[in-house]
């Protein structure tokens, strides 16, 4: 067993080190949040990374009421026309807001947002009935090894 366990990390050694090789697909994704008109302070940005085996999520929030909790989802479609959450709802922890109105979280889901697909970021009062705080489409930016060239 230690030997096939042995094997198989130097086989990904040399694969990962073999040009011919090519590595699992990743794609960097960002978007600006854009404040609805009731909350015109808001700003935030989005960043995730989508790797072989998921989607790495960070988002950060400013401009909020403090002392309170907002929810976050990405969503498919664009932010006048959103489609369905991507995952789900209870991967999505609060953002929950202190002094002096900022917030955010990182995530991981073990999914791959598609590259081609369009979706969107949605800061959204925690409310049964939502409203929308802020909107960010997500466009999709390039390859961490192309950004490292």
């Amino acid at each position: 067993m230690h030997r096939t366990t042995s094997c198989f990390a130097a086989l990904l050694f040399v694969a990962a080190c073999d040009p011919g090789i090519a590595p699992p697909e990743q794609t960097i994704w960002e978007a600006n949040l854009i404040a609805a008109p009731e909350y015109p302070d808001v700003t935030g940005s989005f960043a995730a990374i989508t790797r072989s085996g998921g989607t790495e999520m960070s988002i950060q929030v400013v401009g909020l009421p403090p002392s309170a909790s907002y929810a976050w989802r990405i969503r498919s479609g664009n932010c006048s026309n959103p489609g369905s959450v991507f995952g789900s709802e209870d991967a999505y922890p609060d953002l929950v807001v202190e002094e002096p109105g900022a917030t955010g979280a990182d995530i991981f889901m073990a999914r791959r947002l598609v590259a081609g697909d369009s979706y969107n970021v949605a800061v959204l009062t925690a409310d049964p009935e939502p409203d929308q705080v802020a909107c960010g489409e997500l466009a999709a930016t390039g390859s961490p090894a192309a950004a490292s060239l």
